[in-house]
């Protein structure tokens, strides 16, 4: 059986999925928006593919690609108290795996 994805897997690939939007409408190739930002190709490849990034990241592809910052983080889904408990608890068992190790 396939392990559904979290929500914030699922909200990390829809920011990549804005990045790359706002990159191809500016003409950018993933090498000059690295460039721009100070990252190389790979890693910008990665942040379009929904790997987790900093705040730091994040202002620099907002400057980088100059736009508003709503257009990156852009959800057209309703987060729930549910989808917030979900990651609370993540969170916990997460902490509690690492303990253990």
């Amino acid at each position: 059986m396939k392990k559904q994805k979290d929500i914030s897997q699922e909200y990390l690939k829809a920011i990549g999925a804005n990045i790359k939007v706002k990159r191809k409408e500016k003409a950018l190739t993933l090498e000059e928006l690295g460039e721009k930002m100070g990252l190389d190709k790979k890693k910008a490849h990665r942040i379009e593919g929904g790997y987790n990034i900093t705040l730091v990241t994040l202002l620099k592809l907002i400057i980088a690609l100059d736009v508003d910052p709503a257009e990156l983080l852009r959800f057209d889904r309703k987060l729930t108290e549910k989808d917030l408990k979900k990651l609370v608890m993540h969170n916990k068992a997460s902490k509690l795996k690492k303990k253990k190790e």
